[in-house]
Parts: structure tokens; C-alpha cells; sequence
């Protein structure tokens, strides 16, 4: 019959041990290291002893591993000798940890080698301390012929786990019937012994492959090389104090008059020819060969396996493990005790016969226990046994526990130095990186990242209780400075638990004031940080036009929704996937840049700072899914290189008196509807069905022409004008008419325009050709609430003494006008107001080199002539490059002023859309400074651009009407 091999835990039911149950066993086990090439087989030479094929057939059998415990032990029962002798295959075998490698990869990467080379070792000691409990003899296994020091410290910690764990043994063993009360008081059959197996030898001692034994001579330096083998390693377990005088209160024992250091001298050959040795190999799997048992009289009987050439070769010789190993055996299975006591202590124990005792239990009994104590120490990884093993074994784990342990404290006061009562992300994330390096400079180990994921854990535990800051923006880009709160409307730059019960209602603030004037220009006053664009476009300026007076002065009605039923609601532009981004604030900004931030303080008010500067808009995500086309190509004017030849430039335009269909925008040619609004500003990709709620833009009607001086400039009785730069551009626009003359409506405005021309000019020869005279004024104000006036896109108006205007309004009608420009009061007002330093454009001129808050383009002035002509507006704005929509009125015409009147048309604080404000990113113009010609750079995109005036004829039909106004 073949012989069966087994794994432990064994069972009694199994048909090749129910015979033997009440057998008297002695037990074997070998265990150690192994080469890769011996596929973690240490059990072959057993093989020798017992003369069968046992634990490997050949090479093409490879057992699997138990992955959840990473170790496998074979057992095989010689009947014949009453000997059960046990394999143990772990991760101290090469092949079995190449194995298991796949499954443990991934664990290397998140939790390091050294983490996972103790759990492999803790694993691995485990099925060691099995083995020792339940063996009386105990073979280690090496495949050089060096003893390994490592083995010390393992046979120290199970030394000390197994005199801590000896309660939890006894009980154990106390659950197995007909158990000795010997083995029961020990917790194990006997100190085992413990001997020592080299799989190689030095070159000097390889028996050469073609002789079968050693000489004489080569046998003499091969017991002389193990008796030192011996004796060192005597020494270094008796200096480290694994074994000790009494062999009963130690781990094991060496036999003290036994040999104990066995060397292998087979040959060991790297070079083998693999068709021989695969064919071999199928040979040995032949029937003839397997089922054949060679009898223990057969001394020539040698298993090859397929390995003539390997180094776990059995030959017979006179140097025989064989031999070896039953000199042990022999008194383990016909003496009741072994005497390996050395010293004085080894005499006493002769005289007083308290040797150590040896229990050979029945193999039932030995069965039972096995499976018990199987199940607690090398199974369960929740036992009192892994925990003791984790903190014997893992030197490298408990020193990295305590190190971090004591680092951990000292990074965390780091982070919580002088913290704020309330900070933003940002903040945050740079206090944690701070304590991330003071943590990483002292703490050391496996364990350094699970004790970083803590040191982070604890800041964000840190601030988020009670310390996290509102960090919605504003619609200028500034974020909301209070605690995280509930209420206000504004966007959001990350997600909160909004249904918490702990955090307060309040609206948001920034902390930032501004001075801001009203539509007409004539009363500032201080205004928050906008969060809301009705508050930013509209609520404002109709609280500050009361206080001024312009509020009930007329305005052009510009279309806003009309609402015709109570249940009316905001439309929904996008899905939901596309509104998720708007809470992203920080992968959705289209910013100027921080190096455009500018603090300012005014008397009186809190530290004012430029809100584009600092902010993100929440547009730039979603329109990168969606492009958008800017309808208004770009455009730049032509340039004179002499700048007084644009004094005389003069701007013709042609009116008919047949009205032709004005091109319209497909986007404004609309259809409200009366139940949806539009949640954003109008512009050229807005549904043409949806209107605002309110107008963000404002055309006041100030009263006749005659209110502007062109001696004397506006009046300013704010004093927020710059100086030498309150008047308005004079523009001359030549007109000539081309339609026919039997309408009357031109006789006499025609004939008197002719006479007052000719008193300045040569007599117009073409009645139905005029000049008529338009003031244009472009006001930029700053956050400070600084105002000038632009002769053109890259330079300020300056006038000369007693208010001489030299320049006209060509170079701003024609061209495209930048939406920001550098304000000059860094260098006057700004000084004597307090204003802090900080980034921004760097520019020539009256400052020089000195950083400028930004002047956004807020008004456009225009005082029309006493002709038969309208002045017309079309505004259009693109505050932000491409793929930003351009910001109309939604008016579907241009807007025609009355004849002889001075209009304002105040455009908007803040340009938003459906999805959130328009934050640009450019590079700004520089201001000319004193006898400096401006420089010649593209328009910024951020402009208002050029087609904004323009000039139509009275005709028949509204000689006697006007529009209607409205407030």
C-alpha cells in the first residue's frame, strides 16, 4: 500500500490511523529554512529514513499553503517505528513566500515590508511554538551550513510566550480526555531536544558525485567540522540563555552526550540537463516505480526524485542520517526520561533521579490535543497568543508604536500654535503640512503612516469642531470669514452636513467694505462685500439713489422677468451632475490672480481689498463642457502715430430713411416666459425664453444738456473725482443723410445747423450734410471709490489749465475699452488714506513703479447734441476670456437717447451668469504717464467692446414721440 500523507490537525476517523489510536507515539518534527529550488520540502532526507516516498513524490507536486495562517504542517505515522513524524512548510521557506508573494503585494505597497514581515514572522512562530508543545524530538533545518542567528531571538521570545500562555494550555488540555496528569502539569509531552540539520557543506567536504562515500580522511574533517558546529552553537545558546543548566525549565534541549549537528555532503550541482531531468522525473511517476515499496533489506535502494544532482540527494554511506537521528530516537522510545542537564545541576539529578520526564501518549490522546491546541495557538488571531507573540517578536513595530507614539503629540501642538479662532481650507491644510514635517523628522518605522493618518485625523477633528471657517466667496472672490454657518446665499466652496443643529444662522461676510457711487455718480457711499447679485446689481444702487435723489429720476426700462402666477421659480440650466461642480471652488476659477490683491483701508471703514483679485469663479468647469462663442469679434482700432491727427479725424455714418431690419442676436430675439426666471445676468447664450428678475444695468436721464460745462467739467460734490479728470471727450460726427428731400422733417433743422456752421467752418455745400458735437465720458471707479475719466484704452484723461480738453472721443467710441484699469491713486489719495501695500499691476506713469489698486469701468457718460439725430447704446461686455459669454442689456434694439440730454448708463458691479461670476485673468493696460505716448498692447479681454454709440435719424413717426420713461 502507498503510503498517505497528512495535515495537521489530523482526525481520527482517517482510515490509515484508526488502526494505531491506542498506539504509544513518539513525535518528530523538523522545521527551518529552505532553498527556492527545494520547494519548501526540508522532509526529503526523511524519505532516506523511512525508505518510502512520503512527503515528495517528485517534483511536480507542490502543495498549497493556507493563506489565512501562511503555514502548512504534513504528518506522516510510521507504524512500523510508533514514530508520527511532522513537516512544517512556512514563510521561512523561499518558495513558499514567492508563493504567497500575489497575495501579500498589496499589503507591502499600503503598509510597508516591514509591517508585513512581522505579521509573516508572528504567523510563522506560532506553528513553531505548536510544534515544541506537542514533539519530543525537533529537527531545524538549514540550507547552509552556518548556524543562522536569528533563530536566537526567536527561541527566546517562544521561551518566554510559553511560560506566560502555560494557564491557557492547561486549559486547554483539560478539555481532552484520558490525558496525563505529567502532561497536563508541563503543558507539553517533555523538553524536547532539538537537532540540527545542514543541507550543505564547505567545498572541501563535497563528496564527489561519482563516489558514494567519503574517504577516511574527508570522514575525520567532517566529524571535526560538526563537533565545532556543535560546540558554537552550544555557546551561543548558553550565552544568550535559551538553554539552561535544568533542561525542564527551558524551550528545549541539546542532548548533552548525543551528537545533535548533522552536515549533508552530497554534491550540489547548479547545472543540470533539464530533458534528463523532467524525464526522470515522469519515470519515478510509472507505476512500476510507485507502487514498488523496496524492503529494508534492499541496502541499495537509493529515491533519486528526478534529482541526481541536487543537494537533497539520499545515498547510503557510512556518515547516514539515519543513524544520526535513531541514536535520539532510541531513547525517546525505550527510556522514560532524557538526561540533557549539564553542569553540577546534571550530577545532582543523577543521584536524586529527577531527570526529564518523556510522555509518549496514545495516538488518540495526541490527536485530540493536537486539534485543540491547533485551533488556540496557531488559528485564532484574536488569542491571548498572537497578542503576546506581536509584542515579543515585533521589535521593529513596538519601537516604531512607542517613537511615533511620543512624536505624535509634539506635531499636533505644531499644528495648533497660534491657530485662529476660525480659519479657511487653506489655512488648514497648510498647518497639517507643517505638522506632516515636524512628524516625519522623529517618527520612525512600519508603523509611520497608520500614526500620520492619526496626526491627520486629529486636525481635521481639531477644526472641525468649532474652528472651521464659512469659506463660501463672494461674488468679488473673497471668502465669507465667520464660523461655518447656516444661511446667506452666495457659493458654496465645499459641502457641510447643512442639517446640523450646532451651527449657527447668519449671513456671510467677508470682513471687506467698499465705496462705491450711486447711477448718476454723484454720492458714494460704503457698501459690504457682495454675496448675492441682487445685492451687488441692484439693491445697492437703489438704497444710495434715494440718499442721493436719482432714484426718482427717469430710467430706461430694461426687460425683466414679469411674473403671472405666484408660483413662479429660477430655471434649471444644467443637470445635476453639472451643478455638483458649482461647490467645487477650487477647480472652477477663472481668477485674476493673486497678484492682483490689494488691502486698503479708508477712515472708518474695515481693510478694503480689489474682489476679483483674490476670488475663483465658479464658471469655468461647466463652460469647458459647454463652450461658449463670443459673438463681438476682436477688434482694435488703427492707430496714428501722431496723436493730434486724431483731433481732426472726423466719423461719418450714414442714415436712410429706410429702415432696414437690424441684425439681432439669435439670443435676444425672446419670448419671455412668466412662470421661470433667469437665475444669472443676461448674455449672448442665454435662453432666448428667460429674463432676469431685475436689470442689472441703469440708464438715468439727469436732466438737458446744459447740466455739463465743458469749461467748468462735472460737478463733483463728493470730491471723488481725480484731479484734471472730470470732463467729458468731445466727439464730431459728421453726418450725412441719403433720403429724399420732400419729407420735411430736415428743412429747418438742417438750414440752422448749416448757419451755425458756417460761422466756425466753410458753408456746408450738401444740406443733407451736418456736424454735430456729442460728449462721451468713460468712468472708471475704484474700490477706494477713486473716479477718472479714459481718453482712450490705455490712457487717463488729463487736462490742461483752466479745464482745456485736447483730446476727443474717436480713440473711446472705436475701440474696444478695458473693463480694469489701473487707478493713479497709489501715489496721492491712496498714501494719505492708509491704504496697505500689495499685488498688483506694476505700471508707468504718475505712480511709477508702484503697486495700483484696479478701476473697473462703471459709467458711461453721454450728452447728445440739439439735432435731428439720436444718439443710440449698445453695451456689450466681455468680462472674461473665452469661453465667458458676452453681458448684453436684452434689449432687442439699440437704446435711442432724446435729443439735448445727459444720460448715465451705469453698467453692472459684478458680471454673472447662470453658473456664477466671471472672474477674469489677464494682464492689465499701463497708464501713460506725462510726455509718455502709449504703449500699443492688444485689447485685455476683459472689455467692453466697440460698437457701443451710434447715431440714427428722427424719423416722421417720432417727431412727436418719445419713449416711455421709467424709474
Amino acid at each position: 500500500m502507498e503510503p498517505k500523507k497528512l495535515h495537521i490537525p489530523l482526525d481520527t476517523n482517517t482510515t490509515e490511523l484508526k488502526p494505531y489510536l491506542d498506539s504509544r507515539i513518539v513525535v518528530v518534527s523538523i522545521f527551518g529554512k529552505s532553498a527556492r529550488d527545494a520547494l519548501s520540502y526540508k522532509a526529503n532526507i526523511l524519505d532516506d529514513v523511512l525508505k518510502k516516498h512520503v512527503f515528495r513524490k517528485n517534483l511536480f507536486e507542490s502543495d498549497e499553503i493556507n493563506f489565512d495562517v501562511l503555514c502548512d504542517i504534513d504528518a506522516y505515522y510510521d507504524a512500523e517505528s510508533s514514530v508520527m513524524f511532522l513537516h512544517l512548510r512556512g514563510a521561512y521557506d523561499t518558495h513558499t513566500l514567492a508563493t504567497v508573494f500575489q497575495q501579500i503585494s498589496s499589503q507591502l505597497q499600503e503598509k510597508g515590508f516591514l509591517f508585513v514581515w512581522s505579521d509573516l514572522k508572528n504567523k510563522y512562530a506560532r506553528a513553531v511554538l505548536f510544534l515544541f508543545l506537542i514533539s519530543h524530538v525537533l529537527i531545524l533545518s538549514h540550507p547552509s551550513y552556518t548556524f543562522d542567528m536569528s533563530y536566537v531571538q526567536l527561541f527566546k521570545t517562544l521561551d518566554l510566550v510559553r511560560s506566560r500562555l502555560q494557564s491557557i494550555v492547561q486549559e486547554e488540555l483539560s478539555q481532552v480526555h484520558d490525558i496525563s496528569n505529567d502532561w497536563l502539569s508541563i503543558g507539553r509531552l517533555c523538553t524536547p531536544r532539538l537537532l540540527f540539520l545542514f543541507e550543505s557543506c564547505p567545498r572541501f567536504l563535497v563528496r564527489p558525485q561519482d563516489q558514494t562515500t567519503l574517504s577516511e580522511e574527508k570522514e575525520k574533517l567532517l566529524r571535526s567540522f560538526e563537533m565545532k558546529l556543535e560546540d558554537q552553537i552550544f555557546n551561543i545558546l548558553r550565552s544568550s540563555r535559551v538553554i539552561c543548566h535544568v533542561s525542564a525549565q527551558a524551550l528545549f534541549a541539546v542532548p548533552a552526550n548525543r551528537r545533535y549537528v548533522y552536515v549533508q555532503t552530497s554534491h550540489n550541482s547548479l547545472k543540470k540537463d533539464w530533458i534528463d531531468f523532467y524525464l526522470t522525473s515522469l519515470v519515478q511517476r510509472a507505476p512500476c516505480f510507485t507502487n514498488g515499496v523496496p524492503s529494508d533489506s534492499d541496502d541499495n535502494w537509493v529515491p533519486t526524485y528526478g534529482l541526481e544532482n541536487e543537494e537533497h540527494i539520499m545515498r547510503p554511506e557510512r556518515h547516514e542520517f539515519k543513524l544520526f537521528l535513531s541514536d535520539v530516537l532510541d531513547d525517546a522510545r525505550y527510556v522514560r526520561e532524557f538526561d540533557d542537564d549539564f553542569g553540577s545541576h546534571a550530577y545532582n539529578t543523577r543521584n536524586t533521579g529527577t531527570a526529564n520526564r518523556i510522555e509518549r501518549p496514545l495516538l488518540r490522546t495526541w490527536i485530540a490535543a493536537t486539534g485543540r491546541l491547533w485551533r488556540t495557538l496557531v488559528l485564532d488571531e484574536a488569542s491571548l497568543v498572537s497578542v503576546e507573540l506581536s509584542e515579543s517578536m515585533d521589535t521593529d513595530i513596538k519601537f516604531s508604536e512607542e517613537r511615533c507614539s511620543k512624536v505624535l503629540p509634539l506635531a499636533f501642538n505644531v499644528y495648533k500654535d497660534n491657530l485662529p479662532s476660525h480659519y479657511n481650507t487653506q489655512f488648514h491644510e497648510t498647518r497639517v503640512s507643517q505638522a506632516f514635517n515636524s512628524f516625519s523628522t522623529h517618527a520612525r518605522g512600519p508603523l509611520f503612516d497608520l500614526f500620520l493618518t492619526k496626526l491627520e485625523d486629529e486636525c481635521i477633528k481639531y477644526w472641525t469642531r468649532g474652528r472651521q471657517m464659512c469659506e463660501v466667496t463672494s461674488l468679488k472672490g473673497n471668502p465669507c470669514i465667520n464660523p461655518l454657518h447656516k444661511g446667506g446665499s452666495g457659493y458654496s466652496g465645499y459641502e457641510f452636513d447643512s442639517s446640523r443643529a450646532d451651527l449657527p444662522i447668519m449671513e456671510h461676510s467677508s470682513g471687506l467694505r467698499f465705496m462705491s457711487s450711486c447711477d448718476c455718480g454723484r454720492t458714494q457711499a460704503q457698501r459690504e462685500d457682495p454675496f448675492s447679485l441682487r445685492e451687488a446689481n441692484y439693491e445697492f444702487y437703489q438704497g444710495v439713489g434715494v440718499e442721493c435723489g436719482c432714484a426718482v429720476l427717469e430710467h430706461y426700462p430694461f426687460p425683466v422677468f414679469q411674473p403671472s402666477t405666484e408660483d413662479f421659480r429660477a430655471a434649471q440650466l444644467f443637470t445635476n451632475s453639472e451643478a455638483k461642480l458649482l461647490g467645487r471652488r477650487d477647480s472652477m476659477s477663472m481668477s485674476l490672480g493673486k497678484d492682483l490683491l490689494l488691502n486698503a483701508t479708508q477712515p472708518g471703514t474695515q481693510g478694503l481689498s480689489l474682489a476679483y483679485a483674490s476670488g475663483h469663479s465658479l464658471v469655468s468647469d461647466v463652460l469647458t463642457h459647454h463652450p461658449i462663442s463670443v459673438t463681438q469679434p476682436h477688434t482694435t482700432m488703427p492707430r496714428d502715430s501722431n496723436p493730434m491727427s486724431l483731433a481732426s479725424q472726423q466719423i461719418v455714418i450714414q442714415v436712410c430713411d429706410s429702415d432696414q431690419e437690424p441684425v439681432r442676436d439669435k439670443a435676444l430675439v425672446r419670448q419671455p416666459s412668466t412662470t421661470e426666471y433667469l437665475p444669472g445676468m443676461l448674455h449672448t447664450d442665454s435662453p432666448s425664453s428667460l429674463l432676469p428678475q431685475y436689470p442689472s444695468w441703469s440708464l438715468t436721464y439727469l436732466g438737458p444738456s446744459s447740466l455739463y460745462s465743458h469749461n467748468l467739467g462735472l460737478p463733483d460734490p463728493a470730491g471723488s473725482f481725480i484731479a484734471s479728470s472730470s470732463y467729458l471727450l468731445p466727439w464730431d460726427v459728421t453726418v450725412r443723410l441719403q433720403h429724399h428731400s420732400k419729407d420735411g422733417t430736415w428743412n429747418k433743422s438742417s438750414s440752422s445747423i448749416t448757419s451755425r456752421n458756417s460761422r466756425k467752418h466753410k458753408p456746408v455745400k450738401d444740406l443733407n450734410e451736418f456736424s454735430v458735437k456729442i460728449f462721451i465720458g468713460v468712468e472708471y471707479e475704484c474700490p477706494l471709490g477713486h473716479r477718472f475719466m479714459a481718453s482712450g484704452p490705455d490712457k487717463i484723461l488729463k487736462t490742461c489749465g483752466q479745464g482745456i480738453v485736447k483730446d476727443n472721443g474717436n480713440r473711446v467710441t472705436s475701440s474696444d475699452m478695458p473693463l480694469y484699469f489701473p487707478c493713479p491713486c497709489r501715489s496721492s489719495s491712496n498714501t494719505s488714506s492708509g491704504a496697505s501695500s500689495g499685488s498688483g499691476n506694476s505700471t508707468s506713469g504718475s505712480g511709477g513703479s508702484s503697486k495700483r489698486l484696479l478701476a473697473q469701468l462703471m459709467r458711461l457718460h453721454i450728452v447728445t447734441p440739439k439735432a435731428p439725430v439720436h444718439v443710440t447704446l449698445n453695451p456689450r461686455v466681455q468680462p472674461a476670456p473665452p469661453p465667458c459669454p458676452t453681458f448684453v442689456t436684452g434689449v432687442t434694439e439699440p437704446i435711442r437717447l432724446t435729443q439735448s440730454a445727459y444720460w448715465v448708463l451705469r453698467l453692472p458691479y459684478v458680471y454673472a451668469g447662470e453658473r456664477g461670476p466671471c472672474l477674469p485673468q489677464h494682464s492689465y493696460p499701463a497708464a501713460a504717464g506725462p510726455g509718455e505716448t502709449p504703449s500699443s498692447s492688444s485689447s485685455p479681454y476683459a472689455r467692453l467692446l466697440a460698437g457701443v454709440y451710434g447715431i440714427t435719424e428722427i424719423t416722421s413717426e417720432q417727431k412727436n414721440v418719445g419713449f416711455v420713461m421709467g424709474s
